[in-house]
């Protein structure tokens, strides 16, 4: 059987949908999904704590295609 590359994580209904909201009345964004968008938070508070620390792990993070 094939690796499995996503995880899930559950968020709060009213948190999807805001989040979901945003994403349609600002396409300017980019954001193609709630998992696009949470995903690209994730990565920003990442860079945000792992910033300027040498022991910062290789950025499996921006390796993903979203």
């Amino acid at each position: 059987m094939p690796e499995q590359k996503w995880k899930y994580v559950n968020i709060p209904k009213a948190m999807w949908i805001e989040i979901q909201k945003l994403i349609d009345e600002q396409p300017q964004l980019g954001y193609k999904s709630v998992a696009d968008f949470v995903a690209s938070a994730v990565r920003r508070h990442s860079d945000y704590w792992y910033e300027g620390k040498p022991e910062k792990p290789q950025s499996v993070m921006k390796q993903s295609g979203t």
